[in-house]
């Protein structure tokens, strides 16, 4: 089996990343659009991004949003998009950009995740919360 690589995304990536949001949502925007708004995520504190390599080949990503949420009196982490190419599904892709999402909640203390599938799109949303 070849070895998934998941790392943070960098600017680097953009042209992959563009290439995977089109084949996830196509039409939903033109390609200099996505790249202005991904270039401001990546300077955001509160936006974590990660990509994941197959033989050098940026084949996923998932991203996910920290908040701080009074009501909750805590920081909440919200996985917004896990994607993987539809070449290299059922390969553990998508698992392993899951997973390292998940240690990366660890590191940052959150206290409690919890996660739901829309079987209607196969969306997946995880709330990770913290105390502030």
């Amino acid at each position: 089996m070849k070895s998934i690589k998941v790392r943070p995304a960098d600017e680097k990536d953009l042209r992959s990343l563009v290439i995977l949001a089109e084949e996830f949502m196509p039409g939903e925007a033109d390609n200099g659009k996505r790249i202005n708004v991904l270039k401001q995520a990546l300077r955001n504190s509160n936006y974590e991004l990660l990509v994941a390599e197959l033989e050098g080949e940026v084949v996923g990503f998932i991203d996910q949003w920290v908040i701080h949420d009074f009501t909750h009196g805590a920081k909440l982490s919200y996985i917004h998009i896990l994607y993987v190419s539809s070449e290299h599904r059922r390969k553990g892709v998508a698992s392993k950009l899951l997973q390292e999402a998940m240690k990366m909640q660890e590191t940052r203390e959150f206290q409690r995740s919890t996660s739901q599938l829309d079987s209607t799109t196969s969306q997946l949303s995880t709330c990770t919360e913290s105390t502030v």
